[in-house]
């Protein structure tokens, strides 16, 4: 009999260590998962690829001298300004159209007026970016633009693209 007893205590010992095991493993689990996501796609701070990442203007700006640099920066700073009420009404259609789509008594006309609404948005950013371009890449000597080229070539947004362009680069 004692040896039943001994045995049964024993198995029940080692199934309540096992399940104690089992927990601290999946806690353990779970911070470093933690630990490692904050640090992989933080914000501010970390090693992830978007940490410090700047597409752009922006992007290219640390590549040039001081002084030029800041020309650069205060032009985009100035347009971000220029630009907030624009992003506002952008957000304001993109928000009309959600709500046209899941609207009780569904028309589509008015889906169809907030896409549009949508569309215009999206097209006077691009528009006012674009001018943004236009105006900052003026200033820039014809070295600084091939620079940019060069250096926009190198990061283009489509990473899968590696090869080099077909054409060499028109000289500016």
């Amino acid at each position: 009999m004692t040896s039943e007893n001994g045995s049964t205590a024993t198995s029940s010992m080692s199934r309540g260590w096992r399940i104690v095991l089992i927990a601290s493993l999946a806690l353990n689990v779970l911070i470093i998962g933690a630990v490692g996501s904050a640090l992989l796609f933080s914000r501010h701070g970390g090693f992830g690829w978007r940490h410090g990442h700047k597409f752009g203007l922006m992007g290219f700006a640390p590549n040039l001298p001081a002084d030029r640099r800041d020309v650069i920066v205060k032009a985009i700073k100035a347009s971000r300004e220029r630009t907030k009420p624009m992003r506002t009404a952008e957000r304001e259609a993109r928000k009309d159209a959600r709500e046209a789509l899941i609207a009780d008594p569904f028309s589509e006309e008015k889906l169809q007026a907030a896409l549009q609404r949508v569309a215009d948005a999206e097209y006077e950013m691009r528009k006012a970016r674009l001018e943004t371009f236009s105006e900052v890449v003026g200033e820039l000597t014809p070295e600084e633009r091939q620079e940019l080229y060069e250096w926009k070539m190198r990061h283009r947004r489509w990473h899968h693209r590696k090869r080099p362009p077909k054409d060499p680069p028109p000289s500016l």
